[in-house]
């Protein structure tokens, strides 16, 4: 069976139906993305679920899941999300960009162990 892939509208028509915006209503949300080792169209991805999250939420946050890997500098992080100049200066201004600070435990909270069982 072939797969097919979403044109950019159907995309960001799926965003609009499945994604529920009264969910982050008022709240902050973190929205964790691969670093640059891996494939994915971020800068469609992020931009359709910014443009859904943005009017609702409280403010909408960037969390680079690292693994191992090195951080990212802003413009890098930038660059993968699609994220020009401009755009960073004005309508992402207040995104928080962040690389998983994996590297230090200080920085590290345990919320639970996860037994066998």
């Amino acid at each position: 069976m072939a797969s097919s892939s979403l044109c950019d509208d159907e995309v960001r028509s799926w965003f609009d139906r499945e994604i529920p915006a009264v969910d982050s209503s008022g709240k902050r949300v973190l929205v964790v993305v691969p670093d640059a080792t891996r494939t994915a169209p971020l800068p469609l991805l992020f931009g359709a679920l910014y443009d859904k999250l943005e009017p609702v939420a409280a403010c909408v946050d960037v969390l680079v899941a690292l693994g191992t890997h090195p951080p990212m500098s802003e413009s890098d992080i930038c660059r993968m999300l699609g994220i020009n100049d401009q755009q960073r200066s004005g309508r992402f201004a207040n995104v928080g960009l962040f690389n998983h600070e994996w590297d230090q435990p200080a920085r590290l909270l345990q919320i639970g162990l996860l037994s066998k069982a």
